[in-house]
């Protein structure tokens, strides 16, 4: 059963109540035998003073003589009572008879006590005897009575809270059944769930509280996981496809030199060159998916205070070497710093220019420029090429994804990994990246970064 929450917290459930019930009944009752002690002595108290008031002696009286009636007054009172003169002889005695003295008490105290197996509150007094001193009155009540109601109440205190209890551990067991069955729907829905069908969701048909906050977790989760598991099927099927055809060509022409290429030197020319620039594009690709999946674990990130003016002098001497009749210009270059890594920001920036070189009209132009606000850097890359349609633009940045319209103007085709890696490293950094286009007047690609907080320092920050 305690292997169970449902039982572990049915335990804890009754072990609490059990200690309430406990704490409650033991102050109760010492609450009631203080309160039973307090009015017996106030009583006891008020029975000795009217004993005391009946002992007054008139001139020439004996004290003799008044204790015969003080026995009848206080046996009508249910008392019992020894009064003795001051030389130790008894003038009175209740019960008749008992030769055992009553309890010793201290002149003017009232004390409860156990006399002969009973309990009783007893009190004492001195009483002036003509001639001879003072007398002793010692007076007690027996508290049988209110000792059994004491008990009484006891066990009915007892018996209640067992009853209670057995309640208790019955309710607490239905309680703690009821709160865990969330619990319980969401485990048989995880465990219908595998990697072939993540479409399994919870219903959420218990009121807004903690579980249902678990249960809404758990199906984002689960939205997740499927969006996760969807990805990497396309991007192994993506993967697959993109490097099945050069393989192809590679195994093609090995084929073909095999056959008849050896004697034949164009042949030969022919097929070595496409075999390298197939090689060169699985290079390519397979460089493409291993940063893709680095960054995808953030492994290898180094960040560190980048001088975004920097990056893009760079970049623009990088790319005016390949532009051909492409123009590569800077544009305007805030001095916007941010805490990143310098290579992927640098990586990211080129495969956007690259673009722009790739995708322009001859005679085109290239404009990087930087630009910056109270909270943000901006690197951004404009270009005067063929532009994107709009139906492509919601895909543009998704992972092997090309445009199905690329127009004449469209230099070069990739693998499609460029724009996903640029975007993946902007949210590495904590930032977005932006595109707007028009076909037939260009682009504008921006990557906005968090520009670098006071107090942040080289080379402390390593994801």
């Amino acid at each position: 059963m305690f292997r169970s929450v449902t039982g572990r917290l049915t335990a804890w459930y009754t072990l609490i109540l059990a200690l309430i019930l406990s704490c409650t009944g033991a102050i109760s009752l010492l609450g009631m035998e203080w309160f039973l002690k307090g009015e017996a002595r106030k009583e006891i108290r008020a029975q000795v003073d009217l004993l005391r008031q009946n002992l007054r002696l008139a001139p020439g009286q004996d004290l003799a003589e008044k204790a015969r009636n003080l026995e009848g007054l206080a046996e009508r009172e249910g008392l019992m009572l020894a009064l003795v003169d001051s030389g130790g002889r008894t003038l009175a005695r209740l019960p008749r008879g008992e030769e055992e003295p009553l309890p010793e008490v201290a002149p003017d105290q009232e004390k409860v006590l156990v006399w002969n197996g009973r309990p009783v509150v007893a009190a004492a007094v001195e009483v002036p005897d003509p001639g001879a001193g003072a007398a002793r009155l010692v007076v007690a009540q027996s508290l049988r009575r209110d000792w059994a109601t004491l008990g009484f109440l006891a066990r009915l205190m007892a018996l209640a809270g067992v009853a209670g209890l057995v309640l208790a551990f019955a309710g607490g067991r239905a309680m703690a059944q009821a709160a865990m069955r969330p619990v319980a729907a969401i485990t048989q829905a995880a465990r219908k769930i595998g990697a072939e069908d993540l479409s399994q969701r919870l219903t959420l048909s218990w009121p807004r509280d903690e579980l249902y906050e678990l249960g809404a977790t758990f199906n984002d989760m689960l939205d997740r996981l499927e969006e996760a598991f969807r990805r990497q099927k396309d991007f192994v099927a993506h993967a697959s496809h993109e490097l099945r055809t050069p393989v192809a060509v590679i195994e093609g022409h090995a084929r073909m030199l095999a056959r008849w290429g050896r004697g034949d030197p164009a042949v030969l020319d022919e097929s070595l060159r496409a075999i390298i620039k197939e090689t060169q594009g699985m290079k390519r690709l397979i460089a493409d998916l291993l940063s893709l999946a680095r960054l995808d674990e953030e492994r290898g990130v180094k960040k560190e205070e980048v001088f975004l003016p920097e990056v893009v002098e760079e970049v623009w001497r990088d790319a005016a070497l390949v532009a051909g009749d492409v123009e590569v210009r800077r544009g305007e270059l805030a001095p916007a710093r941010v805490w990143g890594d310098y290579k992927l920001l640098r990586q990211a920036l080129m495969i956007l220019v690259d673009n722009a070189i790739k995708y322009n009209r001859p005679g085109g132009t290239v404009t990087i420029d930087v630009s910056a606000d109270a909270r943000w850097a901006r690197l951004n890359v404009a270009d005067t090429g063929i532009g994107i349609p709009p139906e492509d633009l919601g895909f543009i940045f998704d992972r092997f994804y090309r445009a199905r319209h690329q127009g004449e103007g469209a230099r070069a085709e990739g693998s499609g990994l460029g724009l996903a890696i640029a975007k993946r490293v902007a949210e590495v950094h904590g930032g977005r990246i932006a595109v707007s286009s028009r076909p037939g007047q260009g682009s504008i690609f921006t990557i906005q970064l968090p520009l670098m907080k006071e107090g942040e320092r080289s080379g402390k920050v390593v994801v």
